[in-house]
């Protein structure tokens, strides 16, 4: 039976309805699969009992050869599972997941943190506090993604990811894990864009979306809830998508300057005026164009529409930015934003954005992910501390976050893992450097 960790929140009623809980208890260890690469073997089922992050949420997060905002992808680069922002040489060279986080230095991909099923992808499941470097990697490297427990790059127009392959979501026609990376079926040139969800990803090509992995509610649009070891068409776009994200049991394209969601709908994350589910990609109310990036975090997203950023779906503990922690079934406006915003990010339960090279982030802060040298939630944008104003690219995760910033990375937030970098597992409500190499 399959089950769902517990990273950031506790399951409240039948239909989903969660409240927001900090990231110091263990995740279930048992999603991983057979274990690949140097050696192989079994894990149990995971424990847990949450139904509701990268980006990546995730997810994560937004890179592209024409950058605009993290969370979205614009042909070249990737999203995460808690809508994090991730990486390659024309896009943000920082990326964060649930539990471990990335960068990209010196055309290296080097990752920290949680590796209990090989997602840092240097042939081990040890938990590394310290960057390591990912193994067996091709030069080249053009984007980043990461899941719950899994890592998606985008090298020379193929795609490769690694760790947990619960559910087919390394794509490579199995279900058995791997510490190091593996090619995902039938992407080896033509890509231009991933973007990597709780345990599905998903890769822009320039015909059509591809998606694989978990399809528990139809989140890689495909009409059925088996999951897919290998990609598979996403029908119904009308047309081919110019930016993708994915978050935890959804996902969200830019097509035509409007956006479309589908899949996982309990907290009202596809931005329909609904809570039914969707296999197939609805519209999102007041989205139908001006839209130039989009953000996926655990249950909720974001987009920047005509310089305004606008977000929907659960809101618990203030993720929404709109001043109350009532969730939404349609876009509302952040508050308090200046203009000028470069970069939005959704996390797993909170958000940030950049705005003249200053970071703001809101939501959830019981680990101090916010960077306020607080650790209360905070449904109004506020900006980081011990920043400045020279940070480039933002990586939010599901609770904690990097930044970028002249040349180097700072890490904030829960460091049960040691997701910040810094050689220790002590968590932060201030932003502390990650030791490079």
């Amino acid at each position: 039976m399959r089950q769902t960790a517990n990273p950031c929140s506790v399951l409240l009623s039948a239909i989903g309805l969660v409240t927001a809980f900090g990231c110091g208890s263990s995740p279930g260890n048992g999603d991983a699969g057979a274990v690949g690469g140097a050696t192989t073997g079994t894990a149990g089922g995971r424990s847990g009992t949450a139904n509701s992050g990268g980006s990546s949420t995730g997810g994560i997060r937004a890179i592209g050869d024409n950058q605009s905002a993290g969370g979205s992808v614009n042909k070249g680069g990737s999203t995460s599972l808690a809508g994090a922002t991730s990486t390659g040489p024309s896009g943000p060279p920082i990326a964060a997941g649930w539990y471990h986080s990335c960068a990209v230095v010196n055309d290296k991909v080097l990752c920290w943190g949680y590796n209990f099923a090989g997602q840092l992808g240097n042939n081990s499941t040890t938990d590394s506090p310290l960057p390591v470097e990912v193994q067996d990697l091709p030069a080249g490297v053009r984007a980043i993604g990461l899941g719950e427990y899994s890592t998606c790059a985008l090298t020379g127009g193929g795609v490769q990811c690694w760790g947990s392959n619960s559910d087919g979501r390394l794509g490579n026609g199995t279900t058995v894990a791997s510490r190091v990376p593996v090619q995902v079926q039938g992407l080896t040139s033509g890509v231009n864009a991933i973007a990597v969800g709780f345990d599905h990803a998903c890769a822009l090509l320039d015909d059509n979306l591809k998606c694989w992995g978990y399809n528990s509610h139809g989140q890689l649009g495909y009409p059925s809830s088996a999951g897919k070891t290998s990609p598979v068409a996403v029908p119904g776009l009308g047309s081919v998508p110019t930016a993708i994200a994915a978050g935890y049991y959804f996902t969200c394209a830019l097509v035509d300057g409007g956006v479309k969601c589908w899949g996982y709908n309990a907290q009202g994350m596809l931005g329909n005026n609904s809570y039914n589910d969707s296999a197939v990609p609805v519209q999102v109310q007041g989205l139908t164009s001006g839209v130039t990036a989009i953000s996926a975090g655990y249950n909720h997203a974001c987009a920047l529409a005509n310089g305004i950023v606008l977000c929907w779906g659960y809101n618990g503990a203030g993720e929404l930015g709109n001043s109350n922690v009532t969730y939404s079934l349609i876009p509302v406006a952040v508050q308090g934003l200046a203009p000028g915003v470069t970069s939005i990010v959704a996390g797993g339960y909170h958000t940030c954005a950049l705005i003249n090279g200053e970071a703001q982030c809101w939501g959830q802060n019981l680990d101090g992910e916010l960077g306020i040298n607080t650790s209360e939630n905070n449904p109004v944008p506020t900006p980081v501390q011990d920043l400045g104003a020279d940070v480039s690219f933002i990586a939010v995760g599901g609770c904690h976050t990097c930044a970028w910033v002249s040349g180097s990375v700072k890490c904030w937030g829960n460091n049960q893992f040691g997701q910040l970098g810094n050689n220790t597992k002590t968590p932060s409500l201030l932003p502390v450097p990650v030791q490079l190499p």
